[in-house]
């Protein structure tokens, strides 16, 4: 801002922040009095409470009682592509009376002087966003937005009264486009509601009964899909590269019901494509995924030569089945009930084998008709993505307009100024005044603090408490990140001879882990 509005004044966060802290990297349990908020739960609007993890109890008293979140608190993400520069003002949780923040979010507490609504607000502004990439540092994944960076970040504070009234201009017009977006938002999930009932309209014949009634047809019995198949075959378990000759597609390429050609790995092994080469038409089957989402499914078209990773099946339908329609088929109620029912399950991960895809029961109609269901479900579904497209549109319309208007707000240009306000720099010196009286607080000693190694996970097999341990709980025990800990405990859970077994504590309504009887 080149010439500030009367009353303004330049400053830092520094000068108008009491309190500044990254949160500590918790120890988690299951279920704990203590909520931790993470960069996930951290939302423009609030908290969302669903994300939130827990503290172990026998944590809780290493908190000093500065990093209890107080309402009007500033919680901004400080790491991770994506999410850092994100923000919230903290008014307290619907399911908690106390919380804390882990090590990715960091808590800004400011003075009585300032209204944290504004400074909220102003970190919401393209004024601060838009220079988050320049305030950020380290690599991609790796980003931070470190406390220094913060302090010395600079702010164009108008008087208080000022501050207090262009807090309630805002409110009004956030008002108006937060019910907007929320009518936008309900378009969107209105459009996943409505294809998947298509979907399920069209497996069920309600989509084709006129069609049938001209042509004397008659809607058959559930077969299973074994009869309609050629073959079906699980893919390659060969190790990929970032480079090579032609892509290995894997589960992150079946996106909605399409493959996605983006974050391809490759191969150039001759004995592995000529074993997995993909052929126009093959429907690749998700095998192994979280329990939402195993078993999508996606048609290979020809885009580009290719072949497929062990965690996919390929199916190639017999001249009665339309490989359209089976994609449907699976993604419709009827196939992702199916999935949910026969799926099996271990730690955070569920599989579906070939023999029970094969044994998918649903009706396979005429050729004929089984094209007249596609045309109609293609007919229905541009319909609703151009419905959503225009949603889209309106949305990106209307966060350029709160851009606008929170431009407007911190160029002064939102309200008018009112020469009877308290200038901000008297309100700076009172501040600068309050902290030069303020008493220095004393720094205790560190005691030398000794880290012990944590045990691998099959170390702990010898010991492994009879009534079964938690997920949580056993992360909190063994080295490891967390994505290691959950591949040697998948690794203990399979095979042949399986050393560890889920049950579900039906006292404690959770998972708990325990160890098979040798």
């Amino acid at each position: 801002m080149s010439e500030l509005p009367i009353g303004w004044a330049d400053t830092t966060f520094e000068m108008v922040l009491d309190y500044v802290q990254r949160g500590k990297s918790p120890k988690y349990a299951e279920k704990s009095e203590l909520p931790v908020i993470n960069q996930k739960c951290v939302r423009w609007w609030g908290i969302q409470e669903e994300f939130l993890k827990f503290i172990r109890a026998d944590q809780i008293d290493t908190y000093a009682e500065e990093r209890f979140l107080r309402e009007g608190d500033v919680l901004w993400n400080s790491t991770g592509t994506g999410t850092i520069g994100r923000a919230t003002l903290f008014q307290g949780l619907e399911t908690a009376d106390k919380a804390v923040v882990d090590g990715h979010v960091t808590i800004l507490r400011f003075s009585d002087a300032i209204d944290p609504n504004y400074l909220f607000n102003f970190i919401k502004s393209p004024t601060v966003q838009n220079r988050i990439e320049d305030m950020q540092s380290g690599t991609t994944n790796q980003v931070e937005l470190s406390k220094t960076e913060v302090l010395k970040a600079e702010v164009q504070l108008p008087p208080l009264a000022e501050q207090k009234r262009i807090v309630g201009k805002l409110d009004t017009l956030s008002a108006r486009t937060t019910t907007a977006h929320t009518h936008l938002t309900a378009i969107e999930k209105l459009v996943k509601k409505y294809k998947a009932e298509v979907l399920t309209l069209g497996i069920q014949g309600q989509l084709t009964s006129d069609w049938r009634a001209k042509n004397d047809a008659s809607w058959g019995q559930p077969e299973r899909l074994e009869k309609h198949v050629l073959d079906v075959r699980y893919g390659s378990s060969a190790k990929s590269s970032k480079t090579g000759k032609i892509p290995v597609l894997r589960m992150g390429n079946v996106q909605s019901m399409e493959l996605d050609w983006t974050k391809l790995v490759y191969t150039d092994r001759p004995d592995e494509i000529k074993k997995y080469q993909l052929e126009p038409g093959d429907v690749l089957f998700n095998r192994t995924n979280s329990p939402d989402l195993v078993g999508k499914t996606a048609i290979y078209r020809g885009e580009q030569p290719a072949i497929y990773a062990g965690y996919l099946i390929r199916v190639k339908c017999a001249e009665t089945l339309l490989p359209e329609y089976l994609n449907y088929a699976l993604n419709s109620s009827v196939g992702r009930t199916y999935c949910w029912q026969v799926k099996s399950d271990s730690v955070n991960q569920s599989n579906i084998n070939a023999q029970k895809l094969k044994a998918f029961e649903f009706v396979v109609p005429t050729i004929d008709e089984q094209q007249q269901i596609i045309d109609q479900i293609h007919s229905a579904f541009s319909k609703i993505d151009r419905l959503s497209a225009e949603a889209g549109k309106a949305q990106k319309l209307i966060e350029r307009l709160d851009e606008r208007i929170l431009t407007k707000a911190f160029a002064g240009e939102l309200v008018p100024q009112d020469s009877n306000d308290e200038p901000a720099s008297v309100l700076l010196d009172r501040i600068r005044e309050a902290r030069a009286k303020a008493p220095k607080p004393k720094r205790q000693p560190r005691k030398p603090r000794t880290m012990k190694k944590k045990p691998t996970l099959a170390s702990l097999m010898d010991n492994w408490p009879s009534e079964g341990v938690t997920f949580e709980e056993l992360r909190g025990q063994a080295s490891g990140a967390y994505d290691q800990v959950k591949e040697e405990l998948f690794e203990l859970m399979t095979g042949d001879q399986p050393k560890i077994r889920q049950e579900f504590d039906t006292t404690q309504k959770m998972m708990r882990l325990k160890k098979v009887a040798s």
